[in-house]
This record gives C-alpha cells, sequence and structure tokens, in this order.
C-alpha cells in the first residue's frame, strides 16, 4: 500500500514538471520565430515613402569634332586693260572704278546728286571684307550711304555712269562735285606693263569746263 501511494506520488510529480514546462518551451519557439520573421523582414525591406534612394548611373560622354572651312571672299575688284589708260582696277563687270581728289590729291566725299552719276562700289550682300582678284592690294571699306563701300588705299571707289560697256573710261580727268574724277591705275605687279598709247589731239566735242559745269563728248552734262 505504502508503495502503491508513492508511486502514485512520483507520477504525479513528473505530470506536473511537463505541464510546468510547456511554457518554456512555447517562448523558446516564439523567441526562434521572431528571429526569423526579423531576418525575412530585412531581406525583403522597402525604402520608406520619402527616403532618398541613391541610384549610381555610368555617364557615356561621346566628343564630336567639326571642322569648318572659312568661306573663301570673292574678289570684287580686278584689274583690265584700257588701250588708251593701260592697266586699270574694274569691278567684276569690267566697269572702270574712279577715285574724286581735291587739287592736293586728298579724297573728296562724293555725296546727294554726286551718287546718282557716280554710283559708289559697295560691297555684295553677306560679304564682310573688299577682296582683289591675284596682285590687287591695298582694299579696305568704309561706311556708306546704302551698305558698305570699298576703298582703294583709303581713297572710296566709284563707277560712272557715262561708262556704257566694260573697259569704258568716259570719266577720267573729269572736274566736278569738287574735286576731279580719275580711273585708279593697277600696281606694275598686277598686270604687264602696257606700252602708252600715242597721244590724240583733243577733237571740238572734247570735254570742256566752263564755270564749274564739265561737259563731256558724250553728250552727259554734270554740276
Amino acid at each position: 500500500m505504502i508503495e502503491a501511494v508513492a508511486t502514485k506520488k512520483s507520477g504525479d510529480a513528473k505530470r506536473g514538471d511537463r505541464k510546468r514546462g510547456t511554457p518554456a518551451t512555447a517562448a523558446i519557439g516564439m523567441v526562434v520565430l521572431a528571429v526569423m520573421l526579423a531576418a525575412c523582414g530585412s531581406s525583403t525591406a522597402k525604402p520608406a515613402a520619402g527616403s532618398p534612394t541613391t541610384s549610381t548611373t555610368a555617364a557615356t560622354t561621346t566628343t564630336s569634332t567639326t571642322t569648318s572651312m572659312a568661306p573663301t571672299a570673292v574678289p570684287v575688284v580686278m584689274a583690265a586693260t584700257n588701250a588708251a589708260l593701260g592697266s586699270l582696277l574694274v569691278d567684276t563687270s569690267g566697269k572702270s572704278l574712279y577715285t574724286l581728289t581735291d587739287a592736293a590729291g586728298s579724297p573728296v566725299a562724293c555725296t546727294g546728286q554726286c551718287l546718282t552719276f557716280w554710283p559708289p562700289l559697295l560691297l555684295p550682300a553677306g560679304a564682310t571684307t573688299a577682296a582683289g582678284a591675284a596682285g590687287v592690294t591695298g582694299l579696305a571699306t568704309v561706311t556708306a550711304a546704302g551698305g558698305t563701300q570699298v576703298t582703294d588705299n583709303g581713297a572710296p571707289l566709284y563707277r560712272f555712269a557715262g561708262d556704257t560697256a566694260a573697259g569704258d573710261a568716259h570719266g577720267e580727268g573729269i572736274s566736278s562735285f569738287g574735286g576731279t574724277w580719275h580711273v585708279v591705275k593697277a600696281t606694275a605687279a598686277t598686270s604687264p606693263t602696257v606700252a602708252p598709247s600715242p597721244t590724240v589731239a583733243p577733237s571740238p566735242t572734247s570735254p570742256a569746263t566752263t564755270a564749274g559745269t564739265t561737259t563731256t563728248g558724250g553728250g552727259y552734262h554734270y554740276p
């Protein structure tokens, strides 16, 4: 009887131990589960809204080199040979070019009505430099009414309304508008030397100047 009671107590004690051990085991399991969940959460976590993100993109730089050729200036003045006057400067149409100078050889401005009879040589639209044909030097420009006027050694260049064909030089020696008009001789380096023409005696219709008025044999009358 005593042995049976002892056995019963021993069994009750073991059952009590198993009951007391159950909460401890559950607690350990929950801790392990929490650690696993935390590990999984950290591996798939996304940045919270508003959090700065950093991304690195490899930049590719492409360098292209363009070589532009400077435009070649088109000559506006060239040289031509006149049978009587020799090698002269002319425009691209072959019209003789003139300067207006006073008795001392200084340039005189041609303005107003003067420009009607003596149109200035202007640069063509888009041109910025007065270029000459091979051997033609001393060209430059000045600002003039209607555009940019070409000059030769500082003297503005003009054409004569009385020259109707290439090679004409009917304006040579005319005195009007405060000075005397002369063709512009080309330099020796520009054209070969031309033998001078024989002197021709003036005809009755040669230009005559009276009281500041010059009349040419071609019928042109200028102040």
